[in-house]
This record gives structure tokens, C-alpha cells and sequence, in this order.
């Protein structure tokens, strides 16, 4: 049994869904997210997602997908992460045992490798039931696009998640856990999913101009030290995490 039955109707040819939109790829004013798996003789994942402002889509348009240290993937993931426009990365979430697993080459955790690198994972939500939940809430409301020629493996291990097989003679309650497979990037992105609303129509982030209260244009506004401190602390009237 599959644990997103109705996955294949994400996966999308990136040229043909691009002409569909009429635009010629993902716009840099789209806000985007990233999510990682981490893996060392198993592949790391890295998704790079957008948020279609106009149709409220979750749209995953590029993949990195190896095994190794952290120093072979750093150098790959962080140029990708910073062709993202200023303002435009909503967050990068990661499997939270990352603070856990050591290096096996100094001992450090694997997050605090990735920050030398200047590369800043929060430790997403492991909630497997409320994962599979929202990801497949998403993708039966049609709100989750994946671009498969540009995120090959994300699509294969789409297809291939599933629960474990039921033989005639087993009398045990069926195992509520996909089977711990070339589930990768399956993880990944449950990550990256756990932190976006779960209603698909909150996912707007373009807006009009902040009310008064954000701004100093108007001396009679009530601006103060109060909104300074949401400004430091990277909160914005855009957020919706």
C-alpha cells in the first residue's frame, strides 16, 4: 500500500508546467524553503521549494542527492541557497538529529559543521503521523508540484513509499510505518512540509503595504522600540511560521 497514494499527480515536467504558468522558471520574488536529510553512507537530500503566490502551490524545483561529508556537500548546497534572493528564503529546516550525530572525523555535530559553512538548519518537527498527515493533505488538495526531471530521486521514492506488505497468515495490527527504505528524501521533505500551515490557502506571502504601525513614515504612527525588536529577531508582517 502506498503512503501517498496519489503522488504521481504531483510529478510534473518542468518545461511543460512552466509553459502552463507562462513564465519561464521559478520567479525570484517566489518565497522559497529548503529542506535536509542528512546521510553519510546514505544520501543527503537537500529540496529547494517555492511558494506560488497566485495558486498557493508548494512547488519543489531542484534536488541535491548524495551520500558523504558534510565538507563534499556544503560546497554545492550553499551557492543554491545563496542564488536565493535577499528576503526570499522563509527558512531551511533539517532532520533534528543533526545536533546529535558526530562527525566521524572530529567528533563535532553535523549542524554545527553545516553552520562553519554558514549554512543555518533549524531542527525540524519528527512527527512522523503529523508528517505523513500534512504532506498528504497537501498533495490530495492539489496544492504540492514537484518538477520530477529536475528532482529525479524525489519522484522515485515517491512512488516506491510504501507500508509494509500484509501476508494472509499475519494476525498482527497492521504496521502504521512506511518501511524504512530509500525514504530519503521522503523525510526530507516531511520537514520542510511540518513548518508550512496546514491550511494550503494560508501560504500566501506577497502582500500590500505594512499597516502604520511597521514603518516610520508617519511621525503620528505608533512605531516603537517594540516593532524594532521584531525586525532584529527576523520576524516580518510576511510570516506565516
Amino acid at each position: 500500500m502506498m503512503v501517498y497514494p496519489n503522488f504521481a499527480k504531483c510529478l510534473k515536467e518542468s518545461a511543460d508546467w512552466f509553459k502552463e504558468r507562462g513564465i519561464p522558471g521559478i520567479p525570484d520574488s517566489w518565497v522559497k524553503f529548503v529542506n535536509l536529510d542528512h546521510g553519510l553512507r546514505n544520501p543527503t537530500a537537500v529540496y529547494w521549494s517555492a511558494i506560488d503566490p497566485d495558486r498557493n502551490l508548494v512547488v519543489t524545483y531542484d534536488e541535491y542527492y548524495k551520500p558523504g561529508l558534510v565538507p563534499d556537500h556544503a560546497p554545492v548546497i550553499k551557492p543554491k541557497i545563496d542564488a536565493i534572493s535577499s528576503g526570499r528564503l522563509q527558512f531551511m529546516v533539517a532532520d533534528p538529529s543533526i545536533r546529535n550525530k558526530t562527525d566521524p572525523i572530529n567528533g563535532k555535530s553535523v549542524q554545527s559543521i553545516y553552520q562553519e559553512y554558514g549554512l543555518y538548519f533549524s531542527e525540524g518537527n519528527n512527527s512522523l503521523d503529523m508528517g505523513l498527515m500534512k504532506v498528504n493533505s497537501y498533495i490530495n488538495r492539489g496544492k504540492w508540484v514537484i518538477l520530477k526531471d529536475k528532482c529525479p530521486n524525489l519522484a522515485r521514492e515517491g512512488i516506491g513509499y510504501k507500508y509494509p506488505e500484509l501476508s494472509m497468515d499475519d494476525k498482527k495490527n497492521p504496521d502504521e510505518k512506511p518501511e524504512k527504505k530509500n525514504d530519503h528524501a521522503m523525510d526530507s521533505m516531511r520537514y520542510g512540509f511540518a513548518r508550512l500551515p496546514d491550511d494550503p490557502d494560508q501560504l500566501k506571502t506577497i502582500a500590500g503595504e505594512p499597516p502604520k504601525k511597521y514603518t516610520k513614515e508617519d511621525e503620528d504612527s505608533v512605531y516603537d522600540d517594540e516593532y524594532d525588536d521584531e525586525y532584529e529577531n527576523g520576524r516580518d508582517y510576511l510570516s506565516y511560521v
